[in-house]
């Protein structure tokens, strides 16, 4: 369990990391070769994210009811990634 903090912490590093760089990218700003191999691994970050705060959501939508708070905010979390996912394609 420790060691899968320790991971999911070293991604959050990385996204907090290439997100000005991404925004560059985005933008049409000019960006070096090394963030394309980031950007693909964010790409792959993002999409786990967004597997697992699903899940969570569709589990607190089914066990606490759709309009609970914990419910509502992991569907806000969850728009926040796929906005970030979209950005990137």
């Amino acid at each position: 369990m420790q060691k899968k903090r320790i991971r999911a912490a070293a991604y959050e590093l990385q996204l907090i990391a290439v997100s000005s760089e991404i925004s560059a990218f985005v933008s049409g700003e000019n960006i070096d070769v090394n963030t394309y191999f980031i950007m693909d691994n964010t790409e792959k970050i993002l999409e786990t994210k967004i597997i697992k705060v699903r899940q969570e959501m569709v589990n607190a939508g089914l066990s606490k009811g759709l309009n609970n708070p914990e419910t509502l905010n992991l569907s806000q979390k969850l728009d926040s990634l796929l906005n970030q996912y979209s950005q990137l394609k």
